[in-house]
């Protein structure tokens, strides 16, 4: 295997030398590796950025003379299968501006913990600032979203909403201030995130969601669509899901269901839509589920009451959705939302899976998409 570069022990992992071993800490977990001569700290030492491959073993093995050329190769191949070398030729020039540097420098060892020996860390930050996020809903969990979006580096967003800031709105929805009162969400979400990084692109769509064709016209260019939007309630997620398929565009949707919140993304040609999800119920032959959803398109079913919406649940909303956003556009990581929905329960505490499906060939919307 020839290895290019110069391999380098990624500053996120952590070494220890103790008692004839030497332990790595790798992401938080610990990797024990018996080394009693030495040689494996040794190679580590050496993978400081400065040699070629070839360099680093013709020092070592000058050092150990009864190492040979293919054990240490063997070694290095290894610590490339563990996630602990990046490649330290890889810079972020001609990628990204001092601005973007500074910024966001944070962000680069996240993604290089994460990446393949050869991947270039800066890369992934130019691909946030260059995707098109359509965000539908700037409510509660929108607000959280947007400011999310906004701090990962996402340069260029549209934000869509017909409503008005109402003081209720105040106990979850971070943009907005007691003197917005009455004042377009849009309009003032734009005027806070601008405050806070100048440098975002950012469209303002001021319109009420009645139809597919109204949802298609506004997610229209874009790489990605995030929808938030609680109404209405039984024919929203329908008119999204049409929409973005037919586009072929991903979309996350989400929302709070009183102390739960729930989450999926579709990738059109990839994964099951809603309405494979639908034809999964159906399938399953649960005829009371099936019998309260039909009911609650026909009626409207709603609660009388506003319904409740709560900071700590909204805040762990939004950052699954907004980590679904970063694995769809970076290809970082594979997608975790979809086929699945994913629930946050404030009662135990625990995310889980609540219900899963696979994508139906004959689905009505999805079955005749391909990738």
């Amino acid at each position: 295997m020839e290895i290019p570069g110069n391999p380098k022990v990624k500053p996120t992992v952590l070494k220890y030398r103790v008692k004839g071993e030497t332990i790595l800490r790798i992401d938080g977990q610990l990797a024990q590796i018996e080394d009693k001569d030495g040689v494996i700290w040794a190679l580590l030492e050496l993978l400081d950025g400065k040699y070629t491959c070839e360099g680093v073993i013709n020092k070592l093995i000058t050092e150990h003379t009864h190492l040979t050329k293919k054990t240490v190769e063997v070694y290095i191949e290894k610590f490339i299968e563990l996630g602990i070398l990046e490649d330290a030729t890889l810079t972020s020039a001609g990628i990204l501006d001092d601005y973007s540097l500074e910024r966001w420098s944070r962000n680069f060892d996240f993604f290089g913990s994460i990446a393949k020996y050869g991947d270039n860390k800066f890369a992934y930050q130019k691909k946030i600032q260059e995707a098109k996020i359509c965000l539908l809903g700037c409510g509660g969990v929108g607000t959280h979203v947007l400011f999310d979006l906004a701090a990962l580096g996402f340069s260029n967003i549209t934000i869509v909403d017909f409503d008005k800031i109402e003081l209720a709105n105040l106990n979850r929805q971070i943009l907005y201030h007691e003197k917005d009162i009455g004042k377009a969400k849009v309009q003032q979400a734009k005027k806070r995130i601008l405050q806070f990084s100048s440098k975002v692109n950012i469209n303002i769509v001021e319109t009420f969601l009645d139809s597919t064709e109204k949802i298609a016209s506004v997610i229209d260019g874009h790489d990605l669509v995030i929808c938030v939007v609680d109404k209405p309630r039984y024919y929203l997620i329908e008119w999204l899901n049409a929409a973005c398929v037919s586009q072929r565009t991903p979309f996350i949707y989400g929302g709070v269901d009183i102390r739960r919140t729930i989450f999926c993304s579709v990738l059109p040609g990839k994964s099951g839509c809603m309405e494979c999800w639908r034809k999964n119920e159906m399938n399953r032959g649960n005829p009371t589920a099936l019998s309260v959803a039909n009911l609650n398109k026909q009626l409207d079913m709603d609660y009388s009451i506003p319904i409740p919406a709560m900071v700590v649940l909204v805040t762990i909303q939004a950052g699954c959705m907004v980590a679904e956003a970063l694995k769809l556009i970076t290809s970082l990581q594979p997608p975790a939302l979809t086929n699945k929905l994913k629930a946050f329960n404030f009662d135990d505490m625990v995310l889980e899976t609540c219900d899963t499906w696979e994508q139906q060939p004959n689905c009505s919307v999805c079955g005749t998409i391909s990738v």
